[in-house]
């Protein structure tokens, strides 16, 4: 299964086990759905066997607050945004499942570890908006 060298397309499939060839990709994404994965290890361990050698991988996810913004993310988080959610859209248990898998991912450094311990070189991370939101890069070493 292959595509055009300079295709643009955007590919979905399952991060455990794309369908993909091995090293055919200069760069893969993922915004907002590292931490659902059931296996990050093996999930990015998949999006590096996709990546040609020096390709990039680049992750937008939520992180860690920095510490003394952490109490009223938090509050904000758990408090106020389940009972909006629940007013507005009637789902009040998807926003509970935000926040707990939210608090529960790992903060900037660990993320750059896990990256590593991957197989990954160069992790480098971008926080945004009080480290609440951080982008995270990598390469795939030749």
């Amino acid at each position: 299964m292959g595509l055009p060298k300079e295709s643009n397309e955007f590919i979905e499939g399952d991060c455990m086990e794309l369908a993909l060839e091995d090293e055919s990709f200069d760069l893969v994404t993922i915004a907002f759905g590292l931490r659902n994965l059931s296996d990050r290890t093996k999930g990015l361990r998949e999006m590096r066997r996709v990546l040609k050698p020096g390709g990039r991988l680049i992750v937008l996810e939520f992180s860690q607050p920095y510490l003394w913004f952490r109490p009223f993310y938090y509050f904000y988080l758990r408090g106020i945004l389940p009972w909006m959610a629940r007013l507005i859209t009637g789902d009040r248990k998807a926003y509970l499942y935000l926040g707990s898998s939210i608090s529960t991912f790992p903060d900037r450094k660990e993320l750059c570890s896990e990256l590593v311990e991957s197989g990954f070189a160069s992790p480098r991370v971008h926080p945004m908006t009080f480290s609440v939101v951080s982008l995270h890069e990598a390469r795939k070493e030749t």
